[in-house]
């Protein structure tokens, strides 16, 4: 296998005049390219840490805060997004990266993972149904109170998730706030998962894998379906969840199969426009779009599909290293150090783990080559992909005879 190389994150750059999004396209629905939306900020946002080797000198601790809390785009302000709203667009592209929805109010989650000193990885869980930039109840933890508590386990690897509830299922309810823990592992995701509640998965997951596993969802998102479905394939392929029996590479190919399998029965989705994008009304057709992430509490593996997904990189005094998985790459302050951010490739497969020296072994391999897709399966889902966008149009085609 090759491994996958990284691309650099060029930063932002000057925009030039713009030209108002409904006077260059006067429709109601609008529907773009599958490739083309690889830039979009909406839904749910998150990042992960994965620490290497000891530090002494506290600026671990001092930049996981700052991502979180602290920094102008961190993960407590991305939840209100208090970013100036965008006014126009130049061409499909700059429409893509600029489209975003209002805010990630309907809940936070942290996991963490202290050191386990040798014995199995018992993860710590905080979540609340309460936006995160918003200050805790008598009932519910406040974000930037777990966020020291979580802070102060010193974990080896910590999950962080500020969620968007979608059109398809907008309970907000703590059973649908990510990440999500089972037995050792934990997960988390943002875009769609639709294909996890299509019926071939779903009777697969009901009728084979909850009973294998002992366990099924608590929430109804199709995140949870989609990590379940995960977790039973590798019980069935392993008999087990236990990495170290398992091996991380069959771990990390049951992990592609599962990715392979929910793709196949993804159909993509259709977002309803409130006027919150340029003032217009409608619906955005959007192709699946998912970023997984999820940890085993001594490796960590992430998917990129269709939304941006970052890799960050932050050297410690002494040269230890913090790596750091986003869905937006986050500048920290000045005092908090420099972080080195690479996007992750298309369809990449991110592993880290540390070998016996305690150091990060990190990999980027593509979905292509650990799960080929067969030509069939190509053409599955190319007719399911065109007979929801047919369906989508001929909604949007009654919704306007209606209104006539």
């Amino acid at each position: 296998m090759n491994v996958m190389p990284l691309k650099p994150h060029a930063g932002s750059t000057a925009q030039p005049e713009t030209v108002r999004f409904a006077a260059s396209v006067p429709v109601d629905r609008v529907s773009f390219r599958a490739n083309g939306l690889n830039n979009v900020r909406f839904g749910c946002r998150l990042m992960a840490f994965y620490s290497e080797g000891e530090d002494k000198s506290g600026q671990r601790r001092q930049i996981r805060d700052d991502l979180l809390v602290k920094a102008k785009d961190s993960l407590l302000n991305q939840s209100n997004d208090n970013r100036p709203p965008v006014h126009g667009f130049t061409s499909e592209d700059d429409f893509i990266t600029n489209y975003r929805k209002e805010g990630n109010h309907d809940g936070w989650g942290l996991v963490a993972y202290p050191d386990a000193a040798g014995k199995k990885p018992e993860p710590w869980q905080a979540r609340s149904t309460l936006p995160a930039h918003e200050p805790g109840t008598e009932d519910e933890p406040g974000f930037i109170d777990s966020v020291d508590n979580a802070l102060d386990k010193d974990p080896g690897i910590l999950m962080s998730h500020v969620r968007a509830a979608s059109s398809r299922c907008k309970q907000v309810v703590p059973e649908n706030t990510h990440p999500f823990v089972r037995d050792n592992w934990a997960f988390m995701h943002n875009g769609f998962a639709n294909g996890a509640m299509s019926p071939n998965i779903q009777q697969r997951l009901k009728g084979h894998y909850i009973p294998l596993l002992g366990f099924g969802p608590s929430g109804t998102t199709d995140s949870e379906a989609a990590f379940h479905f995960f977790l039973g394939k590798l019980k069935e392929d392993h008999g087990t969840l236990d990495t170290k029996t398992i091996g991380l590479e069959n771990v990390r190919q049951t992990f592609a199969e599962s990715i392979r399998e929910l793709l196949n029965e993804s159909h993509g989705n259709t977002e309803e426009l409130d006027g919150h994008l340029f003032g217009l009304k409608g619906r955005l057709a959007v192709p699946p779009i998912m970023n997984f992430v999820v940890s085993d509490g001594e490796n960590l593996m992430a998917f990129r599909k269709g939304l941006k997904l970052y890799l960050g990189v932050h050297t410690l005094p002494g040269g230890a290293k913090e790596y750091i998985v986003s869905s937006e790459a986050v500048k920290p302050g000045k005092s908090a150090g420099k972080i080195e951010w690479v996007e992750i490739p298309k369809e990449g497969i991110l592993t880290l783990s540390r070998n016996e020296d305690g150091f990060v072994d990190k990999s980027i391999y593509s979905l292509d080559e650990l799960a080929p897709q067969t030509l069939a399966q190509q053409f599955l889902q190319f007719f399911r992909g065109l007979m929801a966008s047919l369906a989508s149009y001929w909604q949007a085609l009654l919704a306007q005879f209606k209104k006539s």
